[in-house]
């Protein structure tokens, strides 16, 4: 045969090469999981909203189910959409479903891949997790509650004495300061390169995390292209991140250090591993060091300061456009506070129409549409349908907050849905930390943050709108009860 007929041969090859491949994984010839139909190489892309991903793939449920499956460039993507799938299959299989995608830019441009929140499932990441979780376990956080009351009074204090600088840049730094406090024991009014460095860090995560914000996720080829090329600025994004990363992991922790050995350390979560570390003499005191690092800069990045920041927002502003809800919260802590005192942990119990402001604040404005993906480590066949290895899995947490099966009037902000005992209306924290093996282990921290803050806000001031432009951008505080 001419060389010009093996050419032309070579596509029907490859796709009869490709068909046994499949079949050999799917012996039983099952399908794909339902959704829209693709095109040849491209697959769904042209189907992939541009904006308000969450939304659109909602919406595709009421065609294909709760369970969407589409392929973009040959990257094969399920959706899920309902409670029942996402726990069936990241919590029930979790061995199967506890990976993290091949993210380029995550994991090889930014520098990424040795940190718990990308790392997919096995012996490196259970040791990070292992090392991270004995901080913050439901018992552990307990002795940070101290932390909680005197960075809130400190923030309650700054906001009765406020300039003109924003209220929500106030939440932002509180936050922010109660970490580093908790992580390295740093004052961030003082060391501002701490405080540049986690910013920087954040910023970057939160641009990567854009699905379909860099090409080189789909086209993982393009990493190897020089970074003067024409169009080669994310690879100076993920230099500049990378750089950010390893700064965060040496700079604090060699602070740390520095004070121990002068004898003028406070306790940190960085003192406690570094005392733990083997002598200098110790072949693996390099592997631990290096571990401890990574494990203290993920716990400032991690631990739910972001998220914990953009609920304590989203309470602001609902507290701003629902007076009458804000004002039964403020009854209910006059009741049960004494006169002249902030609330505090011991309170808790004793406060359940503010703790269902707490949880519909989480409920309302979704702050992650969706929970980091996962992906499939191996082939996996579910409810009749075959989903093959590498699969990215996206559960949408948004779908399942404003499911009106779960919650009546979803997009309505009522507190009054966690106090009717009549109501299945989950917690909001079933969904928000994330889900199975891959599931937040800086919870229980951050529902204290968001708990003392909201608490300590309602006691102190009435929360009102500027005007209504300023509704979404910015929050009005005036002296109440203790002001």
């Amino acid at each position: 045969m001419c060389l010009y007929g093996t050419l032309a041969l070579a596509p029907a090859l490859a796709s009869v090469l490709i068909w046994f491949s499949n079949r050999r994984r799917n012996p039983k010839g099952l399908p794909y999981p339902p959704g829209p139909q693709g095109y040849p190489l491209i697959g769904n892309l042209l189907d992939m909203p541009r904006e308000y991903q969450h939304e659109a793939f909602s919406a595709w449920s009421a065609k294909y189910g709760d369970m969407v499956y589409v392929e973009v460039l040959q990257r094969p993507i399920l959706i899920l959409n309902s409670l029942p799938r996402i726990q069936d299959l990241l919590e029930k299989r979790s061995t199967k479903y506890s990976d993290r995608p091949a993210a380029t830019m995550f994991k090889e441009l930014m520098g990424w891949k040795d940190m718990m929140t990308t790392m997919d499932y096995g012996p490196r990441l259970r040791l990070q997790r292992k090392v991270f979780s004995q901080f913050f376990t439901r018992e552990a956080v307990q002795k940070y509650r101290p932390l909680h009351l005197e960075r809130i009074q400190r923030l309650v204090s700054r906001l009765a004495e406020r300039n003109d600088d924003s209220v929500l840049a106030f939440v932002h730094d509180h936050m922010s300061a109660t970490i580093a406090r908790l992580v390295y024991s740093i004052d961030i009014e003082e060391d501002r390169v701490y405080t540049g460095m986690i910013d920087g860090i954040v910023k970057a995560f939160e641009e990567a995390a854009i699905p379909g914000r860099f090409l080189v996720d789909a086209l993982p080829f393009l990493k190897h292209i020089p970074n003067w090329f024409p169009g080669a600025g994310f690879k100076r994004f993920g230099a500049n991140a990378t750089k950010l990363l390893k700064q965060l992991q040496e700079h604090p922790f060699r602070l740390v250090e520095e004070k121990m050995s002068q004898g003028m350390a406070e306790a940190c979560i960085a003192s406690e591993l570094i005392e733990k570390l083997p002598p200098t003499s110790d072949p693996t005191r390099q592997e631990m060091t290096a571990l401890f690092r990574q494990v203290t800069a993920i716990a400032h990045i991690g631990v739910c300061g972001v998220w914990s920041v953009i609920v304590m927002k989203t309470f602001l502003y609902a507290m701003s456009t629902h007076q009458s809800i804000q004002r039964k919260a403020q009854e209910e802590i006059d009741r049960e506070v004494d006169m002249g005192r902030l609330p505090n942990f011991d309170d808790r119990q004793r406060l359940p129409y503010v703790n269902a402001v707490v949880k519909e604040s989480m409920r309302w404005i979704t702050v992650g549409p969706f929970a980091f993906p996962h992906a499939l480590a191996h082939d996996d066949e579910y409810d009749g349908y075959f989903i093959p290895k590498g699969t990215v899995v996206l559960p949408n947490t948004w779908a399942i907050q404003h499911d009106p099966t779960l919650y009546t009037n979803p997009f309505e902000y009522n507190p009054d849905r966690f106090l009717d005992h009549n109501s299945e209306a989950p917690d909001p924290a079933i969904t928000a930390f994330g889900y199975g093996r891959r599931i937040c282990p800086g919870s229980h921290f951050a529902l204290d943050a968001i708990y003392i803050f909201v608490v300590s806000i309602l006691a102190t001031f009435d929360v009102l709108p500027q005007s209504e432009e300023a509704l979404r951008n910015e929050i009005k505080l005036v002296d109440g009860p203790l002001g």
